[in-house]
């Protein structure tokens, strides 16, 4: 059997945890997968994604300690690009998103992958009280752009909410697998 790295057991363990409600013992364990620091960044994007669902104080202190500890620890990067910025962006991470876009931006203010990042980021922060997923509109339209030669491809946004629906399920059965 294959050893696994502690925070990963951590953050899997803070998923069950949230998953049946237990939100202090998510947050510990949460605490705890975020001394390892080759973790933080695993940690905070759960975290963000946690947040969207509630809002708990101490969900959210660890949040700007993480975010805090990013942006200390933010040098200037040759990575700070439009497209790291777009990369991030679609993969959830919209507050690192904007913090690459923002640098890449202040090296070049003519990046327009950067600028586009920073305008979809802040649009769907602004639309996210109105509706529930609104982070995910603007590129649910990008993914559709893209699958315009394929129309019978599956959203995947939409496969990925249903298995997460799956999972919740389960959980709420009290099913492991």
């Amino acid at each position: 059997m294959t050893e696994r790295a502690p925070y990963l057991v951590r953050l899997e363990l803070a998923r069950g945890h949230w998953s049946l409600g237990e939100h202090d013992a998510a947050v510990s364990c949460l605490e705890r997968a975020a001394e390892d620091d080759l973790a933080r960044l695993q940690v905070l994007g759960l975290v963000e994604e946690l947040l969207r669902e509630t809002s708990i104080p101490k969900l959210e202190a660890l949040r700007d300690e993480l975010a805090g500890a990013e942006l200390q620890s933010a040098v200037p990067s040759p990575l700070n690009t439009g497209t790291m910025a777009t990369l991030l962006a679609e993969q959830g991470h919209e507050s690192q998103a904007l913090r690459v876009a923002n640098e890449a931006l202040r090296r070049n203010p003519e990046d327009e992958r950067a600028a586009a990042v920073r305008t979809r980021v802040a649009g769907n922060s602004d639309d996210a009280a109105d509706s529930e997923g609104a982070g995910n509109g603007a590129l649910r339209g990008a993914d559709a752009a893209k699958r315009d030669d394929d129309p019978g491809a599956a959203d995947p946004v939409d496969v990925l909410g249903a298995w997460l629906q799956t999972i919740r399920n389960r959980g709420s059965r009290g099913v492991h697998a």
